[in-house]
C-alpha cells in the first residue's frame, strides 16, 4: 500500500521529462517514480527543475510515468510545470478496470471489508498480534 497521492501521464514517443518543482516544494521532498507499470524507484527532489528517470520508456510507442509522493508528513511537493521532449504527446489515460482504494489508518476497516466481501473467509476484525 502508498500511502501518498499522485499522477499518471500516458505520453507517445516520450524519452525525456522534467518537471520544475515550485518553491512550495519542501527540500528534500521523496518521490517515486514507476514506469510502464515498473518497479518504484525513489529520489529526493527540492524546488527547480528535475529530470525524472525514464527506464523502460518507449520511445517508439507510449509509455505510462506515475509519479507519486509516498510520504505523507513534511514531504509537500508543488508542481510547477512539466516538459516532455519534442515530439511526444499525451494521450488519453485509461485507468485500470480494477481498483482497490484503503484510506485511513485501521486495519480493522480492511478486515471488515474482506469478511462483508468474502464471509467464507478467516478474516476477523481486532488487534494485530505483534
Amino acid at each position: 500500500l502508498r500511502a501518498g497521492t499522485g499522477f499518471k501521464l500516458n505520453v507517445q514517443g516520450l524519452t525525456s521529462l522534467s518537471v520544475d518543482f515550485g518553491s512550495l516544494t519542501v527540500a528534500s521532498t521523496q518521490i517515486g517514480i514507476s514506469v510502464n507499470y515498473g518497479a518504484w524507484t525513489y529520489m529526493n527532489v527540492s524546488p527547480g527543475t528535475t529530470t525524472i528517470p525514464l527506464s523502460g520508456a518507449s520511445a517508439s510507442g507510449s509509455t505510462v510515468v506515475r509519479i507519486d509522493s509516498p510520504q505523507w508528513q513534511n514531504n509537500r511537493m508543488q508542481i510547477s510545470s512539466i516538459t516532455l521532449n519534442s515530439g511526444a504527446t499525451l494521450q488519453p489515460y485509461e485507468p485500470s478496470k480494477l481498483v482497490f482504494q484503503f484510506i485511513g489508518d485501521s486495519l480493522s476497516a480492511v478486515s471488515d471489508f474482506l469478511r462483508r466481501t468474502l464471509p467464507s473467509s478467516n478474516v476477523r476484525p481486532g488487534p494485530i498480534p505483534r
